[in-house]
C-alpha cells in the first residue's frame, strides 16, 4: 500500500497543480500581463488608486485580455467600480469588500451567477429619474457662492467629524448588529474592548499631533448655481451669469 500511494502522490500533485486557479492580487500598479492569470485583482487604499484602476482596466481592455477584474481595498465602492472602471473593459469587473472575500467571489457558482444578470435600458432608467418640485421643496441657499479657501483650520474642530467605520474597517474590528458603528461597537462582546483600545491610541496619536503642530487643515470650499439638461448637470461660475460650463471640467478648473 505504501509503496502504491508513493507511486501516486506526484501524479496526484500534478493534477492538482494543474486545476489550480492563479489569482493575481497586487496593488493598482504591480502586476505583469505575461503572467499566466485567471483573475487579476487590483486594491488600492487611497483615493489615487482609483485613478490607477481605472487605467489598469484600460490597458487589460487595449491587451485583448479576458479574465475578470477584481477591484477592492478601502477607497472603492460598488458605485465607482460599475461608474468608473467596468465601462473600460469589457469582461466581468466585480468588487469585493476585501481581498480575502477574493476566493468566494471567484466560486465558480458565483462567478457563473453574475453571467445571468440583466441589466435595464437607458431609456428605462431615464424614465425612472427623479422628478422633484422645488416650488414645495425649495434648495437652501448657501450663506456665500463661489469659492472659498481656509488656511490652517482648527483641528480640534474637526474632530467630531471623523468617520471612524474606515479606521474599524482597516483594523478588521466589526462588530456584530446591533453593535456595528461607531460607538456602539465598543459594546461589541467579541472586538469591543479591542476597539476601544485602538480608539485610545488613536486618540492618543491624533492629539499628540495636534499639540506639536504636525499637521495643517487647509480646504477649499465651493457651492455654484446648477441646472440640469437630459443626463447632464451644467454647473455656473457665475463667469458671466449666462456661462454654464459642464461639470466635467470642474477638475481642471480648480487645478488651475
Amino acid at each position: 500500500m505504501k509503496k502504491a500511494v508513493a507511486y501516486l502522490i506526484p501524479f496526484m500533485d500534478k493534477e492538482r497543480e494543474e486545476n489550480i486557479k492563479k489569482l493575481g492580487l497586487a496593488d493598482e500598479q504591480r502586476f505583469s500581463l505575461f503572467q499566466i492569470l485567471d483573475f487579476i485583482g487590483c486594491s488600492g487604499l487611497i483615493t489615487p488608486s482609483l485613478d490607477e484602476m481605472v487605467h489598469v482596466a484600460k490597458e487589460m481592455q487595449r491587451n485583448g485580455l479576458t479574465i475578470p477584474l477584481l477591484i477592492g481595498g478601502a477607497t472603492t465602492s460598488k458605485t465607482h467600480t460599475a461608474v468608473k472602471i467596468a465601462p473600460r473593459y469589457g469582461n466581468p469587473v466585480i468588487h469585493c469588500l476585501d481581498a480575502s472575500k477574493s476566493v468566494v467571489v471567484v466560486r465558480r457558482e458565483h462567478y457563473d451567477s453574475l453571467k445571468d444578470r440583466r441589466f435595464t435600458t437607458i431609456d428605462a432608467a431615464r424614465l425612472k429619474k427623479v422628478h422633484v418640485d422645488f416650488v414645495k421643496f425649495p434648495p437652501v441657499r448657501p450663506s456665500y457662492l463661489g469659492r472659498r479657501e481656509f488656511r490652517d483650520f482648527d483641528l480640534p474642530v474637526l474632530l467630531p467629524y471623523i468617520d471612524w467605520k474606515p479606521f474599524f474597517d482597516v483594523w478588521q474590528l466589526r462588530g456584530k448588529y446591533p453593535n456595528r458603528a461607531y460607538p456602539k461597537i465598543f459594546n461589541d462582546d467579541e472586538v469591543g474592548e479591542e476597539a476601544k483600545r485602538v480608539y485610545n491610541d488613536a486618540q492618543n496619536w491624533l492629539g499628540k499631533i495636534i499639540a506639536e503642530k504636525k499637521l495643517k487643515a487647509n480646504a477649499v470650499v465651493g457651492f455654484y448655481e446648477v441646472c440640469s439638461d437630459g443626463d447632464d448637470i451644467h454647473v455656473s461660475f457665475s463667469l458671466p451669469l449666462n456661462h454654464f460650463i459642464d461639470i466635467i471640467l470642474i477638475k481642471s478648473v480648480f487645478s488651475s
